[in-house]
């Protein structure tokens, strides 16, 4: 929030923004600096609008992409590890498997 003294000067206050998620995501031999799907999840819901396309630089292993399918959002994916790129893409598929129809 910004106040303004009666000289004009801009007053900046500090605002907490606390998000309380579980960390639902166990580490995978690839990479321990995992973070959780919910968190992400609320993050998307708290900053994007369904539908627009999130782009992760540092996808590892693909937390952000499977926040985004749960939340209807695109997203584009960057990893240098191929590896972690591995990995997400099989995340990603059994994530995914589970809403498909089978006819």
């Amino acid at each position: 929030m910004v106040n303004v003294r009666e000289t004009g000067q801009l007053i900046y206050e500090n605002v907490f923004n606390i998000v309380n998620a579980k960390n639902n995501d166990e580490s995978c031999p690839l990479n321990k600096a995992n973070y959780s799907t919910e968190l992400c999840e609320k993050l998307i819901r708290m900053y994007f609008k369904k539908g627009e396309t999130i782009m992760d630089i540092f996808g590892g292993t693909g937390t952000t992409a499977i926040a985004c399918y749960r939340n209807d959002n695109d997203f584009i994916y960057f990893e240098l590890s191929e590896a972690q790129c591995e990995w997400a893409k099989d995340r990603y598929d059994v994530e995914t498997s589970q809403y498909r129809m089978i006819i």
